[in-house]
């Protein structure tokens, strides 16, 4: 597989064949988590809840307030977590 190249012609692959990431997004890795964790939630949460109530409305209400909450428990679930392991 022939090495993808960035603007400045650095390879985005790493060593091993995996992309590498970014050093701003190392650093801030969880917080990127629980944002993508918290718009697929949105998403499921959203499609369940109109699934069983029909309503828009009560919908994404659910779908707003239920994820919010776990995304925020989720963020320092991992900070827990990373510390217990460090």
């Amino acid at each position: 597989m022939p090495a993808r190249r960035n603007a400045s012609g650095a390879s985005t692959l790493a060593p091993e064949g995996g992309f590498r990431v970014p050093p701003a997004l190392r650093r801030n890795a969880n917080l990127a988590k629980t944002i993508t964790y918290l718009v697929i939630h949105l998403g499921i949460g959203f499609s369940v809840a109109y699934a069983f109530t029909g309503s828009v409305t009560i919908a994404g209400a659910i779908a707003v307030v239920e994820p919010l909450c776990n995304a925020v428990a989720y963020f320092f679930h991992e900070r827990v977590w990373n510390k217990a392991l460090a």
